[in-house]
């Protein structure tokens, strides 16, 4: 079996709180908390009903490489379909060529608008 495969194998997904708009997700490995993805969740009329994001996605540097990435972004995948959700979205770097390498390998395509932002509040 390969790194990649044994990782997947190896790698669960456990939802940590029940924060209703943005559960987060504690992946496991071999034992160990590596890593965390936040799902957060609204409702989209140009979708036709309720959309995910993928809103922040991290993996602990020593676990890199070894196929978690891909099984972190399936488990979100699953859990948004599990409620329901008709659309994902994630963002990524624009320097991170490998991510957006991993991201468009499983189905993501890049919408080709520019994402921005405003704070309501002092951040």
């Amino acid at each position: 079996m390969d790194a990649a495969a044994e990782a997947a194998t190896a790698a669960s997904v456990h939802g940590v709180g029940d924060a209703a708009l943005a559960p987060t997700y504690l992946l496991r490995w071999q034992g160990g908390i590596v890593g965390y993805f936040v799902l957060s969740l609204g409702y989209s009329p140009e979708h036709g009903g309720t959309d995910a994001f993928i809103d922040d996605i991290y993996l602990v540097p020593e676990v890199r490489g070894r196929g978690l990435g891909r099984v972190a972004v399936e488990a979100a995948v699953a859990a948004a379909r599990e409620r329901g959700v008709r659309v994902m979205m994630l963002e990524v770097e624009k320097h991170n060529e490998r991510a957006y390498r991993l991201y468009e390998s499983l189905g993501f395509r890049d919408t080709e608008r520019r994402l921005m932002r405003r704070y309501l509040y002092k951040h």
